[in-house]
């Protein structure tokens, strides 16, 4: 995917979840026209709403997905009392002052004076058709990853809200593949399109993965496997996976009060020594001084 892999260049992908919630609405609202500041992609679990834009109305029914784009002007509105929309309102491309950004409140349409905390548009920035009125192609998969993410957020617990950035990284991502223009090209490799591998090891990080485990779901032996994999990704399955580790490793440590040994465990690491010596080898500090050198 030529033309992913160069904008992702440019904004490096790093899902942050500012809220989630399961979105119990007891009564119909106005529609007040706002633009968002991040992103927002809600689900229909019961009910009914409709969200209008500058060119379309859409009604989303049980069962249906909403993706809200940044700087998209729009309204909703609940058409029927009793819904149930489980959602989540995120960053998609990492900013210095996230922790300062919001879900922008109905009613708010100027949003001028917090540009700098503005995310990118995905359709503008990698050249995508992400429909507001979201199908993805794995429906079930989709949802229950979400509503996983969900309920891993609201705990308000730090690994597992880390784990549900995973499972939003891996959704987005998903997202990408089925909506890049250059799709097709990967599509007509057949089995050996390898464009699952990252969310795939991202989302089973804290996993004893094999490359005999990955060969398998590829449907390849693990000699060509590994041949395409280097050729796709210029390093050996063990040491692609080894570099997720340190990087979610590092993000843990930047982000989060974990513990070294919850860090070593959520990474995949097969104890405290091996994450300590892994992780000294491959950034030359250790993972302790590593965080307190962190602004």
């Amino acid at each position: 995917m030529t033309q992913t892999v160069d904008w992702l260049n440019r904004y490096p992908l790093c899902p942050y979840i500012r809220r989630a919630d399961y979105g119990i609405r007891s009564r119909t609202t106005l529609p007040l026209d706002r633009r968002l500041l991040d992103y927002q992609l809600i689900y229909v679990e019961k009910g009914e709403f409709i969200i209008r834009t500058e060119h379309a109305e859409m009604i989303f029914g049980p069962g249906s997905f909403c993706l809200l784009q940044p700087n998209v002007k729009h309204s909703h509105h609940i058409a029927k009392p009793g819904i149930i929309m489980p959602f989540i309102h995120f960053d998609l491309i990492y900013n210095t002052g996230r922790e300062r950004s919001f879900p922008v409140p109905p009613g708010i349409e100027d949003i001028s004076p917090h540009l700098e905390l503005l995310q990118p548009n995905l359709n503008t920035i990698a050249g995508l058709d992400i429909p507001i009125e979201l199908r993805p192609s794995q429906p079930a998969y989709f949802r229950d990853s979400l509503l996983k993410a969900i309920g891993l957020w609201t705990t308000y617990e730090p690994l597992s809200q880390a784990r549900a950035n995973h499972l939003l990284t891996e959704l987005i991502l998903q997202l990408i593949e089925q909506f890049s223009p250059d799709r097709q090209e990967e599509h007509a490799q057949g089995p050996q399109s390898l464009s699952w591998i990252t969310p795939y090891l991202t989302l089973h990080l804290n996993e004893p993965i094999t490359v005999e485990d990955m060969a398998k779901r590829a449907h390849l032996s693990r000699s060509r496997f590994s041949a395409l994999f280097k050729e796709k990704f210029g390093y050996g399955p063990y040491d692609y996976l080894l570099k997720l580790r340190i990087q979610n490793a590092q993000q843990l440590l930047r982000e989060t009060k974990l513990t070294m040994a919850d860090i070593a465990e959520a990474c995949g690491f097969a104890g405290l020594h091996h994450f300590s010596k892994t992780f000294k080898k491959h950034t030359g500090l250790p993972p302790s001084v590593y965080r307190d050198t962190q602004p």
